[in-house]
């Protein structure tokens, strides 16, 4: 299992610096979804 790619990986400001996750990226990225969590994978799904 592949780990999530760096595109699904960003850093925001208003986050205070914290990585966060690209959600939509991982909710497309099927090598990644083990590294993905929950709130990503039903992202969209709602």
């Amino acid at each position: 299992v592949k780990t999530c790619p760096t595109l699904a990986l960003t850093i925001t400001s208003h986050s205070e610096g914290k990585l966060n996750i690209n959600y939509h990226v991982c909710n497309v990225c099927m090598d990644c979804i083990a590294a993905c969590p929950v709130e990503a994978l039903s992202y969209g799904r709602k």
